[in-house]
């Protein structure tokens, strides 16, 4: 296979896979905290090399969009939404992550937890507030039935870091890095962070490469085409 075949094939696998996350980011437009994933292309030079001329070979990057979405009140007590560029810290199967995601509920064990279920972390560790009645001021401090239990850790990362997503709205840093710990991180109670995703723009994005893959399907076509009579013709001597 030729090295232009070759790219307009890798290209069609790229595109599947944009298409695959744009459709995740339209499920999840109204999913709270959710931060939007993305694909960035790698430099042209690099698909030439030998190392990437195997069929399916990645061409673009997975990234997440970082950027704030809109902040909406909610009047609900363990709804957080953080007013900069902080990560609640919750403790994940596979270790510690990061959220956005502020809709925070008790569990049967009387744990602070995320919507699906993971602890969200202190200054103490795991944080346990019964089943009373509980209330989180602007710097995170927890009070349940009226006395001080612990406060919300959060954490900040270099905005050059890329972060890679769990699944669940939790994410962690693409490298080993350890997070600055966020001592002035300021949250509103009975508000929630939407998605920062804009429908729209993903609907757009999405027929932008369904048209690039189609393109790149009548090129191969072609290509195959023009093979097959090129063989017939040589047949025929």
């Amino acid at each position: 296979m030729n090295d232009a075949l070759t790219l307009t094939v890798q290209a069609m696998h790229s595109d599947l896979q944009r298409v695959d996350t744009l459709s995740r980011n339209m499920v999840n437009a109204t999913t709270p905290g959710y931060r939007r994933q993305i694909s960035i292309s790698r430099p042209f030079f690099s698909h030439m090399s030998q190392l990437d001329m195997a069929v399916g070979a990645q061409i673009s990057i997975p990234a997440t969009d970082l950027s704030a979405g809109a902040i909406k009140q909610t009047q609900r007590t363990l709804d957080l939404a953080i007013q900069d560029n902080s990560f609640f810290v919750v403790q994940s199967d596979g270790g510690v992550a990061y959220t956005r995601q502020g809709n925070f509920q008790v569990d049967g064990q009387g744990r602070l937890v995320t919507a699906s279920g993971h602890p969200l972390l202190g200054q103490q560790g795991e944080i346990t507030v019964g089943f009373g009645e509980i209330n989180i001021d602007k710097q995170g401090l927890i009070i349940a039935d009226g006395k001080p239990v612990d406060r919300l850790r959060f954490a900040k990362f270099d905005p050059d870091i890329q972060m890679r997503s769990l699944g669940n709205c939790l994410l962690i840093p693409s490298e080993t890095v350890e997070p600055t710990e966020s001592g002035n991180t300021v949250i509103a109670s009975g508000s929630l962070e939407a998605a920062n995703v804009v429908p729209l723009r993903e609907m757009m994005s999405l027929m932008e490469t369904m048209r690039h893959f189609e393109a790149s399907q009548r090129l191969v076509q072609a290509y195959d085409e023009t093979l097959g009579k090129s063989i017939q013709k040589l047949g025929e001597f």
